[in-house]
């Protein structure tokens, strides 16, 4: 499925305004891993990078700025850490519950990631 294919995004920001930073802070939380003060690992698919951007463009409007730094999967096989481990992406199980009653068959979302991209965004 192409369209579930994610990207992993470095996404750098520099926002001098508390209120503004601690707003990107707590967004980018829900889509990747803070790995530096202002630096996330983003693995997205293509509608949840357009999700992203939208949102952080609201946050931010004016002053600071935000980039976003697509890695391919080569370039990501060739990243170098050093005290943090390799950027992987997580991993997501998704199970059919249609055995139990109480439950309608909807899928639940099993993920290692600490903020698990939900399905009602």
């Amino acid at each position: 499925m192409k369209s579930q294919e994610t990207t992993l995004y470095v996404v750098a920001y520099d926002i001098s305004d508390d209120r503004r930073r601690t707003q990107i802070h707590k967004l980018l939380c829900g889509y990747g891993d803070w790995t530096q003060y202002s630096l996330f690992e983003c693995w997205l698919t293509r509608q949840h990078l357009i999700e992203l951007r939208a949102k952080l463009k609201k946050v931010l409007r004016s002053g600071g700025s935000l980039r976003f730094y697509p890695l391919c999967k080569s370039c990501v096989a060739r990243v170098e850490t050093v005290g943090s481990p390799h950027p992987a992406e997580p991993l997501t199980i998704i199970l059919q519950v249609s055995s139990v009653a109480r439950f309608t068959g909807t899928p639940l979302f099993i993920s290692e990631h600490p903020n698990p991209v939900s399905a009602s965004r």
